[in-house]
């Protein structure tokens, strides 16, 4: 994470019970490595709960937290053979959908961690051409490292430039009337039973204005210690 973005990282942070950072390779030569987060505490969420007055703000992320905690469990469950319906279903049928359309590469499937099966979540914290992260704990697949020594015109199409940072104060434009504006802005909650145009917006800090909370417990599995 760039320096702007580590605290977002670092509080709540991963998972104190596997805060280890897990390496894969994928099959186009990137590594990445990610850690284990509950799902309430990953960084992109950080900014979205701080634009909630702190009276309401612990209990919508155990809402969010429990409501994760029992599709996880139900996954489980029907992984296992149970007669659990799905979360979300195609209109048609899953059966209906087609087989062959999309492949997904096997890096890409990760297992939790033992303990951490429900209501936690993988996330990526680094991303490189053809270079592990030196800080790497745990390899996930058979590839652990790049070999040594490298063929010739390895890196070609590879180098590694450095990257950028997303702005979050986006320039002004026609359709802001001029104005520069954040991203992401304004949210708005939705509820299916009441009338839209009432809703209260949610004002969305930038991360510099983001005040870190420690992690909350909901009195569930996932709870820190």
């Amino acid at each position: 994470p760039a320096d702007t973005e580590k605290a977002c990282f670092d509080t709540p942070g991963p998972s104190p019970a596997d805060p280890r950072l897990y390496c894969t390779r994928t099959q186009s030569g990137t590594w990445l490595g990610f850690r284990w987060y509950r799902f309430v505490d990953q960084p992109e969420l950080n900014q979205v709960f701080a634009s909630m007055e702190s009276s309401e703000r612990d209990a919508a992320k155990c809402f969010m937290q429990e409501r994760i905690e029992r599709l996880h469990a139900a996954a489980a469950r029907r992984k296992d053979g149970d007669d659990v319906k799905r979360w979300f279903d195609a209109p048609q049928g899953a059966e209906a959908l087609p087989k062959t359309k999309v492949g997904i590469d096997p890096a890409l499937l990760v297992t939790p961690p033992k303990g951490l099966e429900v209501g936690f979540v993988p996330i990526p914290v680094f991303e490189r051409n053809r270079e592990a992260s030196p800080d790497c704990e745990v390899f996930v697949g058979d590839i652990k490292k790049e070999p040594n020594p490298l063929p010739e015109g390895y890196y070609e199409g590879y180098a590694y430039e450095g990257g950028g940072y997303e702005e979050e104060v986006c320039p002004a434009n026609p359709e802001s009337n001029g104005k520069k504006y954040t991203y992401p802005g304004t949210i708005f909650s939705y509820h299916p039973n009441k009338n839209q145009s009432a809703r209260t917006g949610y004002k969305v800090p930038v991360r510099n204005k983001v005040e870190m909370d420690d992690a909350v417990k909901c009195g569930l599995s996932s709870d820190p210690p």
